[in-house]
């Protein structure tokens, strides 16, 4: 019977599918004949048509539902990825702060190294230098640091530091050319330093590691009765070590 019905009722909608029922736009029809159809039958047909489109519907809410579990899932891995990053990001930093070698005068000055700097005084123009240095460790237990210090357009002058250790992380030192006795303390990468360059003027000098472990940064003050009057300013540079 479907197919004579389906042949005489195309007009045949599905108002709503959800609600378990239907209904025709058209109740009635005529055949090429004339001979007209019962309700019931048309009842008959909406209820064979029913199945049809039900798993149209079916299937378009599964895809839909797919979809937005897929986008939870997306969502979740997004998340769960920044997440990691974050934490390698963080974990590479305190893992180099751990890493981060204690500045004492072995680790900083031992073997070849050399810096690069200015120093400007007053109202002068900052004077470029240059400085080459060899730092080794004698059998008293103290460290000897030799230095030759070049400033652009003058001649070359050598100089030497000894380093006393006083007690964990607190040194004595004497610099040849320098007017009186320096001290020093070191906190983890970091050595200050002070001490008389002539007269009342005063170097407060601050030395540390930076985060490849073979560069030095070296800032210092002068001051004239605590008033800063100079500035220094150097990157010191550690040659590679050759094997004994």
């Amino acid at each position: 019977m479907w197919p004579q019905v389906a042949r005489l009722f195309p007009e045949v909608r599905h108002r709503s599918v959800d609600a378990g029922y239907w209904r025709a736009s058209r109740r009635r029809a005529s055949a090429g004949n004339g001979t007209r159809i019962r309700l019931g039958d048309c009842s008959m047909a909406m209820h064979l048509t029913s199945s049809v489109p039900n798993k149209f519907i079916q299937a378009e809410g599964a895809s839909r539902l797919h979809s937005i579990q897929a986008i939870d899932v997306m969502t979740k891995i997004t998340v769960f990825l920044a997440f990691v990053l974050a934490a390698s990001i963080v974990g590479c930093s305190l893992f180099a702060a751990e890493q981060q070698l204690e500045f004492t005068p072995q680790n900083g000055f031992a073997g070849e190294s050399e810096g690069n700097g200015s120093l400007k005084l007053f109202l002068g123009k900052p004077r470029p230098f240059h400085v080459e240095s060899h730092g080794s460790e004698q059998s008293d237990g103290t460290f000897r640091l030799e230095q030759r210090v070049t400033f652009q357009g003058k001649p070359a002058q050598d100089r030497v530091w000894i380093m006393t250790t006083v007690s964990p992380d607190h040194y004595s030192a004497t610099l040849s050319d320098a007017a009186g006795p320096a001290t020093g303390s070191t906190s983890g990468p970091r050595l200050s330093l002070r001490y008389r360059v002539k007269g009342p003027l005063v170097m407060h000098q601050e030395l540390q590691f930076m985060p490849d472990g073979k560069t030095i940064d070296n800032a210092g003050v002068i001051t004239f009765l605590g008033v800063p009057v100079g500035h220094l300013h150097e990157i010191i540079t550690r040659q590679a070590r050759q094997a004994p």
